[in-house]
């Protein structure tokens, strides 16, 4: 089907119109938008799918991103078409007017942004929710569809941006619900717990006692693993509750026996003194005590060794993992920063902005490190031992946690 041809009358339509530039307006349009070099500097330098279109809709040029997204080694074979008709949305053909015109046109991200940007004539951004069909097989897609118009030769045209974030979008998706069902299942096994523990022998109400602690701590764990997966920070504050540090670097010992990175490698824990209690939230602590050990471990070569010191003086414990790795210094001043990796793979640059964001804003201590080629690199988190003032009750299992 053919969309490049003029029409003496614009059927009614649902959304925009149908209107299209004649065979020959489009030829000689697209020919300028060839010659334009701005333009295809723009085609060139766009790392997503940047399609130039005409006041009608339809498309003038494409960059390569956007062919091998669709398929195509031609380009001619979607110049003229409308954005939806190139890249094969279901509903492109629900009106003769094409793509834009049918009814689901009236909550496409991707052509309310185009009407944004040629009405207000600056750059409009929508999410754009479709779905393809191509081969005979049909795909949802969301893409963030920006519009921004452009004059060339006084002739108004825009530029369309298409980033396909439909992978981001998937997981976020499937992750809320997975943790929105696990919280759902934790909350039922603390109340079958919380019954267990009613008129059963000591031995058996202390098991499930141990149980209760251990699925709410988990349950912590989700909390803290949501607020960190978005911007800003949505983690409640709590009071804290009370610690025993050598039951702190006992779980450590049992956290650090199992990651890869301490396969062939040697942590050496500390003696710790009879008994030494802080006011803290012991599933953050873990979380910031662990991410120092597991950086350290990967810092430092096989057979090598990586030390938890803890010392207590003046109301405040420090802990310090030691490794004899060195941090470049062009890496010193981001070592905090969020995203900011020297590590191969996705995921990573959460790990040190975490200890950071738990240990100093939630814990209400301070982390920093040192580094150097005689003594090594050190990571410190310095608590006070009665823990920071909270507007929120700490709300654990009865009893001590340790």
């Amino acid at each position: 089907m053919s969309y490049a041809s003029s029409s003496s009358t614009s059927p009614e339509t649902h959304f925009l119109p149908a209107l299209r530039m004649s065979e020959e307006e489009l030829r000689r349009l697209i020919e300028r938008v060839a010659a334009e070099p701005a333009i295809q500097v723009v085609l060139a330098a766009a790392g997503g799918l940047v399609a130039v279109l005409n006041a009608q809709r339809q498309v003038l040029a494409v960059n390569r991103a956007y062919l091998a997204r669709l398929g195509v080694a031609d380009p001619a074979a979607v110049l003229g078409l409308r954005p939806g008709e190139a890249i094969g949305c279901v509903h492109s053909h629900d009106h003769p007017g094409g793509c834009g015109t049918g009814p689901a046109c009236v909550s496409c991200g991707a052509a309310i942004a185009l009407l944004a940007a040629g009405e207000a004539r600056e750059p409009a951004e929508r999410d754009c929710v479709l779905t393809v069909e191509r081969d005979g097989r049909r795909q949802d897609l969301c893409l963030r569809a920006r519009a921004a118009p452009i004059l060339v030769e006084g002739s108004p045209l825009l530029l369309l941006f298409l980033e396909d974030v439909t992978t981001d979008r998937r997981r976020a998706a499937l992750e809320r619900a997975f943790l929105h069902d696990l919280r759902n299942a934790l909350a039922a096994l603390l109340g079958a717990v919380e019954e267990l523990e009613i008129d059963r022998p000591p031995a058996q109400a202390a098991l499930a006692r141990e149980v209760r602690t251990l699925a709410w701590r988990l349950a912590r764990e989700i909390e803290v693993h949501q607020a960190l997966s978005v911007e800003g920070d949505g983690l409640p504050r709590r009071r804290g509750a009370p610690v025993r540090l050598d039951r702190v670097v006992a779980e450590l010992t049992d956290a650090v026996a199992h990651p890869p990175a301490a396969r062939d490698r040697h942590v050496n824990l500390p003696a710790m003194p009879p008994r030494v209690d802080l006011r803290t939230e012991p599933v953050l602590l873990q979380r910031v005590l662990s991410n120092m050990l597991v950086n350290a471990l990967e810092a430092t070569p096989r057979g090598g060794e990586v030390r938890l010191d803890v010392s207590v003086e003046g109301g405040t414990v420090t802990f310090s993992v030691w490794n004899a790795g060195v941090i470049p210094a062009a890496v010193v001043p981001r070592v905090f920063q969020r995203y900011f990796t020297t590590k191969e793979g996705l995921g990573r640059g959460q790990c040190t902005w975490a200890m950071k964001l738990l240990g100093e804003t939630h814990l209400g201590g301070r982390v920093d490190f040192t580094t150097s080629e005689a003594d090594g690199t050190v990571f410190r988190l310095a608590l006070p031992l009665e823990g920071p003032a909270r507007p929120e009750e700490f709300a654990p299992p009865a009893g001590n946690l340790y």
